[in-house]
């Protein structure tokens, strides 16, 4: 309790601060940039009088202290404004679909992180998912090490002595509600959450104010967060063995489905052998990477205040930009080389278009100059210094493609968002270009550089300009249909396309019933079976029924008897969605699926209610001219939104519903005990001896620090970890032989668990003689060796 309501003041504070300085924005605008003020508040102001006090509940409390003056003064300033009759932009109806897309959105991220961070099961063992497998464990040392052991700037816990090269500051939020008395898993999941508000909120508001409609911004969010490439192909048929999926991968002969849905990173979206490595941005990149999580929550704010900044003349930006972009490097430094590039282009282009006016200049030169003054220390004492241990920077051409021709590569992994990319550009107007511009020069460089050991990992450049693109397509697409639709209603009257719709809506519901009834009455076992090409069918006609239940709601006089017509039809729609999905998911180790009678039975029912309504509104409706064309227009726009929809994002929802699934233990109920045995048994900075596996006992769950971890890190953070890894095997096997060892590192604990008996041949008899074993059951001991 005490730690949230330690993260709830630093919020509370951000947004009353941003009530004072950004009080000419709208609600949505403010409420964003004060939860942004707020988070960099709760990264930064513990991490800065840590580096006085060390790590510690002072500093935590000196922070606290600080956000309660700034909120207590906030809220001084805005009193004062209100006697002087100053009124904010307040609550207006085109916030509401705010809510609409983000709150669906933040349901799906909060689930993922309940269920895939270190859950546990009715048996007391702790589960992860198939995108936190990897890095959850790496991320949980380092926030658990930093609210543990109270260094700072912190050392590695899995490579003891050696400075941290990696942006930390996305872990201090975390380790300060550790250290308040929060748990690994709590800390981790509140913090998390909050800035996974703040992604998402700050997603969609930069693209409202760049695109300016709500449609707009709407379809930009949902393209960058759900869109994907051609990758579903290679799935279909789900369930066939022998199919393009299988005669392209070993699946050990499993069906499509299971390999999708049990298969470690095989998803449409994230297959190397294939050339599919444009992941899904929410599962692989947001709930896995806590500095890409960060980084974005404080990169799209950014970006919103430098459109503002750069295109709309709002000079007021400057400054707020310029120390939000300031505090970015050691948060994310990818974020903050993307928001660098593309502030210089906006610089350039503006200049020259301006002239080079005096004034404009020095709007440039206080922004780049506060924000070099204030990212001087960071650059300088840690990432460059990491930069040159690890060798980072170096040229490579084509980014991860290692399989296809290159602009085969792009379309493959982005569809039609890349198609669809250069169309754009040549029909929306010059000022879209040129906010294009920044994003486009950041893909070339990032084709170009690597900035890491990993070159997979320039995606997180990428995907900034991924981002803009989006936009870009969004617009192009709802322009073209406003276009069109626009044509169509100036030849036809409402009555006209109300009824459209109405026959699109029977037409299908006709289809689907008459496929209904063939079943049932040649089926004697009380169901039928389908193969999966059949229930994808089934599953994208329901799908078109919906879209044009929405159409013909949406894009007409919403009235009541309108709402009775399309309540049966929609009902049929989402009731055979919600079916074929369940069906799928729970039958997928077979070649077909059964549908028992009563679903069926009840769809039937439906169906029947639906066309029984539609004809009779067909009947009723007034008779109109040029009805054959207009239905044919009409519902071929709606159809074709659908498919457009479908096909960008199928291959991500894939990936979700795969995700969703997934579930792997890491530890047991008696190694999660005995963590908590060794916690409270070890000194806070102890070294332990320990085997060097990600998931081990120690380093994540405790805060301890052993004496190397796996090399599946540290090698992408240019450390070299095969002297300490055999020393490590020494010390196991011959420790009567390696004194000296025990005094370099520190050691004075050793753990003995499952993992280190299968890895070494340890020499139980030496530990025995010279330790004392302080914690201990049946997952493993650990011996305190003797002075």
């Amino acid at each position: 309790m005490i730690a949230f309501c330690f993260m709830l003041l630093f919020a509370i504070s951000g947004m009353a601060f941003s009530e004072v300085v950004f009080a000419k924005n709208p609600l949505r605008f403010r409420i964003l940039l004060g939860l942004t003020a707020g988070l960099l508040l709760l990264t930064w102001l513990p991490s800065l009088f840590a580096l006085a006090v060390g790590f510690t509940a002072p500093a935590q409390i000196l922070a606290a202290i600080v956000a309660l003056l700034l909120f207590l003064g906030s809220i001084c300033v805005l009193i004062r404004r209100r006697k002087r009759g100053k009124v904010r932009p307040g609550f207006c109806k085109s916030d509401l679909t705010v809510l609409l897309l983000i709150v669906p959105v933040l349901v799906l991220c909060f689930s993922l992180l309940h269920t895939h961070v270190l859950k546990s099961h009715a048996d007391g063992s702790l589960w992860v998912g198939q995108v936190t497998y990897g890095d959850l464990a790496m991320h949980l040392g380092f926030l658990t090490s930093i609210g543990t052991q109270g260094t700072f700037p912190p050392e590695y816990s899995i490579f003891p002595g050696h400075a941290l090269n990696y942006p930390f500051l996305c872990e201090t939020s975390g380790a300060s509600l550790y250290l308040l008395g929060a748990t690994v898993r709590q800390a981790y999941i509140l913090t998390a959450a909050y800035a996974f508000v703040v992604v998402v909120l700050g997603i969609y508001c930069f693209f409202r104010q760049w695109l300016k409609r709500n449609a707009r911004a709407v379809l930009a969010t949902v393209l960058f967060l759900f869109g994907g490439g051609f990758g579903f192909y290679y799935f279909f048929d789900l369930s066939k063995t022998g199919g393009l999926l299988t005669s392209a991968l070993d699946t050990y002969g499993q069906t499509v489905s299971q390999t999708l849905l049990d298969g470690f990173y095989q998803t449409p979206t994230n297959i190397p052998a294939l050339g599919l490595r444009w992941v899904n941005p929410i599962v692989d990149m947001l709930i896995p990477q806590r500095a890409t999580l960060f980084g974005w929550a404080i990169l799209f704010p950014c970006l919103l205040l430098l459109h503002g900044f750069a295109f709309e003349n709002k000079r007021e930006n400057r400054i707020p930009l310029a120390v939000f972009a300031g505090l970015l490097p050691l948060i994310h430094t990818h974020s903050f080389l993307a928001l660098g590039v593309i502030s210089a282009v906006y610089c350039v282009t503006d200049l020259i278009s301006v002239r080079f006016e005096k004034k404009r200049l020095l709007d440039w030169l206080t922004y780049a100059a506060i924000a070099c003054v204030l990212a001087a220390p960071q650059l300088f004492l840690f990432t460059f210094r990491q930069t040159s241990e690890s060798s980072m920077v170096r040229f490579h051409l084509n980014w991860a493609n290692n399989a296809d021709s290159y602009l085969w590569f792009y379309i493959k992994n982005l569809g039609l968002i890349f198609l669809l990319m250069p169309f754009a550009l040549l029909i929306l107007g010059k000022r879209d270009r040129k906010i294009y511009s920044g994003a486009l020069v950041l893909w070339l460089i990032a084709e170009c550089i690597e900035f890491q050991p990993n070159d997979y990992d320039n995606n997180k450049l990428l995907f900034i300009w991924y981002a803009f693109t989006c936009g870009l397509v969004a617009k192009l697409l709802l322009v073209l249909y406003d276009r069109a639709v626009h044509r169509i209603h100036r030849k036809f009257s409402v009555a006209d396309r109300q009824r459209a719709q109405r026959i699109g809506i029977a037409l299908l519901i006709c289809w689907l019933l008459l496929y209904f009834l063939y079943k049932i009455a040649f089926d004697s076992e009380g169901g039928f079976a389908m193969r999966p090409g059949t229930a994808l069918t089934l599953f994208f006609v329901s799908g078109l029924l919906l879209s044009l239940c929405i159409g013909a709601f949406v894009g007409s006089h919403p009235d009541r008897n309108q709402m009775i017509r399309l309540s049966a039809p929609t009902a049929l729609s989402l009731w055979m969605i919600g079916l074929l999905l369940c069906t799928w998911l729970k039958q997928y180790t077979y070649q077909s699926y059964s549908i028992a009678r009563f679903p069926a039975l009840f769809t039937v029912i439906l169906g029947f209610a639906s066309l029984l309504l539609l004809l009779f509104a067909k009947v009723c409706s007034p008779k109109t001219r040029g009805l054959k064309q207009f239905c044919g227009a009409s519902v071929a726009i709606t159809a074709a939104s659908f498919v457009l929809l479908f096909t960008m994002t199928v291959s991500a929802a894939m990936t979700i519903v795969r995700e969703l699934k997934s579930e792997y233990q890491v530890y047991t109920k008696n190694e999660a005990a005995l963590a908590e045995q060794i916690k409270s048994e070890t000194e806070p900075d102890a070294v332990i001896l320990a085997n060097s596996y990600h998931w081990n006992l120690v380093t994540p769950l405790t805060g301890r620090s052993i004496v190397t971890g796996t090399g599946t890190f540290l090698y992408y953070h240019g450390i070299e970890t095969s002297e300490r890894e055999a020393d490590v095997r020494m010390m196991f096997e011959q420790p009567a032989a390696c004194a000296e060892l025990f005094e370099k590192y520190n050691v004075r604990y050793v753990l003995m668990s499952n993992a280190e008996r299968m890895t070494y041949d340890v020499d139980y008899a030496y530990f025995d003689a010279h330790g004392a074993v302080v914690a201990q059951n049946d997952a493993g001991m650990l011996y305190k060796l003797n002075p």
